[in-house]
């Protein structure tokens, strides 16, 4: 496997290696999951299908960072945490902090 989507409804998953002609690379082919059930694409409908949702990310992460002011740091092979835990703990605080934990019936 060389990438996975995965949505609300549906996932994605294409297979490789990659195949390289030009400036492009194609995949094996790939799947698509719904309800337990998959679906096989050629490396033609693979191809597409992949650039679509690669373009789709794209465009919703620029329109999501729009009005954040994010810091990019040097992509290194371990994440910049000079504190595992401490930073672990400090998502969970913001995660509890946002998230909307539905109530227990007996709470009603």
């Amino acid at each position: 496997m060389i990438d996975r989507f995965k949505g609300e409804e549906f996932s994605a998953q294409f297979e490789g290696p990659l195949v390289a002609i030009g400036d492009k690379t194609y995949p094996l082919g790939g799947f698509i999951l719904h309800h337990l059930q998959w679906a096989r694409l050629s490396p033609e409908d693979a191809f597409d299908l992949r650039e679509t949702l690669r373009a789709v990310v794209d465009r919703s992460v620029r329109k999501w960072m729009q009005d954040k002011h994010l810091a990019f740091v040097p992509a290194l092979p371990e994440k910049p945490f000079p504190d595992r835990a401490a930073a672990d703990a400090e998502a969970e605080r913001q995660i509890r902090a946002f998230a909307r934990v539905p109530r227990d019936l007996g709470d009603i």
